[in-house]
């Protein structure tokens, strides 16, 4: 995630600054007691409406891209517990991301607002305590609500424990080795469904996220071998993954594919330990009245365009995420009438859902996300269609690796996708993804009047985000001490 941390900010400003993340990214070794981040104390609760409430689980895998899991058509078993989630939920074929990197893409799921608009989109700012989330929405209902996280950036500095009673980022801590080789997901697992009994008799939120899919690519040592080529006799170095030099076009295939074979085991692992906590569910009897979406934040790159780690680009590999919706078992109105979607669904669109589902009010929402639970029920004109444009973003793009980071923005609409660089260097592209969905082929020169047509269309949505970015006011700056600025450069979250 190199350079993740802002684009456009020099890294002298963060060290000036003062000393509140530091306060908040303490080293912490994963079996340390997690804080407990309460939200600042509401008025009392209501009670929930409606008496049949479902209890949601929200679950993010960082970094996890949809064509590693066999239920996504990899052909190799790297995901049993999530293809028998999907066997019985509905698998959305193309949901898309609406930042290639970890911080933008959480606010957007947990806000519903695009990256434009929230504006989380560099480390030096914090999610402002009045913005309305998952959290705070559902608890105004009667909720129970927690969160269990285990990267950097979604500890409670940067404002994500806004509206949850407890928030648990005790396995976030930002050094190098916790982060990327001591593997968290089982200690993650354990604390969500510790969450859950400790509930009270309420309906519950939970929202976990697991880190041990992202890069180093370093599985317990079980799932290290379990996918390498046994004729393979290499010594590959997977660590350092976004600096290490011997990761490029032309590298040698069987090296390249032991690094695919150690991402997949990673994916593995934390299947391995979703499977626990879904029978845990089960074991307690929870598991039919709960809704469950299972996401990711972004994908990763391998040299599909010449790069490899995220945050960079805008491209099919990074935006293209697995969504598995999973609806409780609560009556008709929330049976699921199909098994795989077509229809392209975005990120953004997990807000509504959460809130429909849990009844509360979207009266006040303004946001460009969309309830995809008429398409769960199979409703005939359902708001979502195959022409609605899709939107991304990122401020630390770069055109190729150890280039100039920058702004860089895409919508896709119709079976096109335009993207703009917006600094520069500056760069358009366009893609025909119904007949490319992988974006190899710049279709730019041979469709001017689309690109034009889309250009616009990005222009004007832009434009429309920030109107609402400054009338909103998501985010406020936020302090940064020069140890974490340390922890953060060498997790790659900072220019070097």
């Amino acid at each position: 995630m190199k350079g993740r941390f802002f684009s456009r900010l020099a890294l002298p400003l963060l060290l000036v600054l003062a000393v509140a993340v530091g306060v908040g990214c303490k080293q912490k070794a994963p079996n340390a007691p997690a804080p407990k981040a309460t939200a600042p104390k509401a008025a009392a609760h209501p009670p929930v409406a409606d008496a049949n409430a479902p209890n949601i689980l929200l679950i993010s895998i960082d970094a996890l891209r949809a064509d590693r899991l066999s239920c996504y058509g990899l052909d190799r078993p790297t995901s049993p517990n999530v293809d028998a989630l999907a066997a019985e939920a509905t698998r959305f074929a193309h949901a898309h991301a609406n930042a290639p990197w970890t911080l933008p893409s959480h606010a957007t799921m947990l806000t519903g607002q695009e990256v434009g608009v929230h504006g989380m989109d560099h480390g030096s700012v914090t999610l402002n305590p009045t913005a309305a989330t998952l959290a705070t929405a559902l608890r105004a209902r009667g909720y129970a609500t927690a969160g269990v996280v285990t990267a950097p950036y979604l500890q409670s500095s940067w404002g994500f424990n806004h509206g949850f009673d407890s928030y648990d980022d005790g396995l976030a801590a930002p050094d190098y080795e916790t982060s990327h080789h001591l593997k968290t997901a089982e200690l993650a697992v354990n604390r969500a469904l510790e969450a859950v009994r400790e509930r009270h008799g309420k309906p519950w939120f939970v929202f976990l996220h697991l880190f041990d899919v992202h890069h180093d690519y370093v599985p317990p040592p079980a799932f290290r071998t379990l996918f390498v080529d046994p004729s393979y006799h290499g010594h590959f170095d997977v660590t350092n993954w976004e600096g290490n030099f011997g990761v490029h076009v032309g590298m040698d295939p069987a090296d390249f594919a032991y690094v695919l074979a150690q991402y997949d085991g990673g994916v593995a692992w934390v299947d391995s330990q979703l499977g626990r906590l879904f029978a845990g569910l089960k074991a307690d009897g929870e598991w039919a009245r709960t809704a469950v979406i299972f996401t990711a934040d972004h994908g990763d790159e391998f040299l599909e365009h010449g790069n490899h780690g995220h945050g960079q680009n805008l491209f099919d590999e990074l935006l293209h995420v697995p969504l598995i919706v999973k609806a409780p078992n609560l009556g008709d109105t929330n049976r699921v009438q199909q098994n795989t979607i077509e229809t392209p669904v975005s990120l953004v669109d997990i807000f509504a859902t959460v809130l429909e589902w849990g009844g509360a009010s979207l009266a006040d929402y303004r946001g460009s996300g969309q309830s995809f639970l008429p398409l769960l029920r199979g409703a005939a004109g359902a708001a979502h269609n195959s022409d609605r444009a899709l939107f991304a973003e990122t401020n630390v793009a770069r055109i190729a690796p150890g280039g100039t980071r920058g702004h860089e923005a895409m919508v896709e609409k119709g079976g096109w996708k335009y993207v703009e660089r917006r600094d520069a260097p500056g760069r358009r592209l366009l893609f025909h993804v119904t007949v490319d969905p992988g974006d190899r082929v710049d279709r730019l020169a041979n469709e001017p009047a689309k690109a034009a047509e889309l250009q616009a269309l990005l222009a004007d949505h832009l434009r429309a985000n920030h109107a609402m970015r400054e009338d909103l006011k998501m985010a406020r700056a936020q302090p940064v001490d020069a140890k974490t600025a340390e922890q953060l450069k060498q997790l790659g979250y900072v220019n070097n």
